[in-house]
């Protein structure tokens, strides 16, 4: 799994590359993700993951067990850190390999690709899709039932459920069914329950990927 953390490093290392660029208006852009900004998202990914598992387990504790509620608590506190001190921590963790128990490196590999399209879509600042991450992230996103999709608005596994899945442009096809086509990024979003544009997903299956969107 080696590679895989190498995958991860570079893209938390992409991700404080971005960041940089952000003004302080487009750091308090509401985020795909409900009750999160832009830089919410970045502090969540700088600290979420590799935080010790002990301290998000009595957070969550505290919390009357209502992890996703936790979750976004402690992304607004770590939000109200300096954009500097939270880009550093992400140069800082680069190259950790400490992750939630019971995840997996695609695991945090997938979880950091998607809260970067978090911010780039309401920005409206895209980028190339970098393949190899994608579709492992892409695969891993669309066999993820009970419990970790928990942490979405939408069951990832259920909503893949039946249809053939076309991403042409990072070189992935899942399931079989009606074929429903779409970039890396719109996949991502679809399987996940984040907004997809009435465009973005065409084909016969399209229509009931949409349906099944929250």
């Amino acid at each position: 799994m080696s590679e895989v953390w190498d995958l991860v490093a570079a893209e938390r290392r992409a991700f404080a590359d971005f960041l940089e660029t952000l003004t302080p208006e487009e750091w308090a852009v509401p985020s795909l993700c409900d009750a999160w900004t832009v830089g919410d998202v970045g502090a969540h990914v700088a600290f979420a993951n590799t935080s010790p598992p002990l301290r998000n387990l009595i957070a969550v504790v505290k919390g009357g067990f209502r992890a996703n509620a936790v979750n976004a608590q402690l992304g607004q506190e770590w939000g109200r850190l300096p954009k500097e001190e939270i880009i550093a921590r992400l140069r800082e963790i680069a190259t950790s390999r400490v992750r939630t128990p019971g995840t997996t490196p695609v695991d945090c590999l997938a979880d950091m690709l998607c809260h970067d399209l978090d911010i780039r879509v309401p920005l409206e600042r895209p980028r190339t899709s970098p393949a190899e991450p994608f579709r492992l992230a892409l695969t891993r996103y669309a066999g993820m039932g009970f419990p970790l999709h928990l942490a979405f608005g939408a069951n990832c596994k259920a909503m893949a459920k039946g249809l053939h899945l076309v991403a042409e442009d990072v070189g992935w096809t899942h399931g079989s069914g009606p074929t429903v086509h779409g970039t890396g990024s719109a996949m991502m979003r679809a399987l996940t329950g984040r907004p997809v544009g009435p465009e973005e997903l065409t084909g016969p299956g399209a229509a009931a990927l949409y349906d099944r969107l929250p």
